[in-house]
């Protein structure tokens, strides 16, 4: 895989697949069969703690650590540096203050924007976004979609955005992968995966 700059990507039809095929994107999955390449090279030839740099993920309940808000940006980094974290935090739309609140304090659209933020931090290419608007509520979600929207085009990230709404893929997404038994089974827009399997998708 060799991401386009700044776009959105969407799919989804079986949970158990959809998470194996996810996972194998950064090696939280090895694959079982086939290869999964990146910029040329099969994943499995890469550094894990490398390409999760490289390809963040987010997942649909934001994974919070214990301690602060800076300490879960972070995390797993030597020294990212005040600026850094607090533009990271500026970005996902809150306030750079933020980095002194415990992050169990957070709501959970808040811990969301978090964890996206904590991705930032790391400057990755790509960005897996596993229904990450999953647990929250519809204003929220909106914030999120926004806000994903709003990376892709700033910072020319490419999300791979996995949701069984087809209507937030049709809103979202520049492409779309529907996946049925752990096999690509349609890949183009939204709508036109949607109109060539009808009843499908909802």
């Amino acid at each position: 895989m060799s991401p386009p700059a700044g776009g959105d990507h969407a799919g989804d039809r079986t949970a158990s697949r959809r998470a194996a095929a996810r996972g194998a994107l950064n090696r939280l999955d090895e694959p079982t069969a086939g290869r999964v390449v990146f910029h040329g090279r099969d994943v499995r030839a890469l550094d894990p703690c490398q390409l999760r740099r490289r390809v963040a993920m987010v997942f649909q309940t934001p994974v919070v650590l214990p301690g602060t808000v800076r300490a879960n940006l972070a995390y797993g980094l030597d020294d990212p540096g005040e600026e850094a974290l607090v533009q990271a935090l500026v970005d996902v739309g809150l306030p750079g203050e933020a980095l002194q609140r415990d992050a169990h304090t957070l709501s959970t659209g808040e811990a969301q924007r978090m964890t996206i933020a904590r991705a930032l931090v790391r400057e990755p290419e790509v960005l897996l976004a596993d229904e990450p608007t999953g647990a929250l509520d519809r204003d929220a979600s909106a914030g999120i979609e926004a806000l994903i929207g709003r990376l892709c085009v700033e910072r020319g990230l490419t999300v791979a955005f996995v949701t069984h709404d087809l209507a937030q893929a049709e809103r979202m997404a520049q492409r779309a992968v529907l996946l049925s038994r752990g096999r690509i089974v349609a890949a183009d827009t939204p709508a036109e995966v949607a109109a060539s399997w009808p009843g499908v998708i909802t």
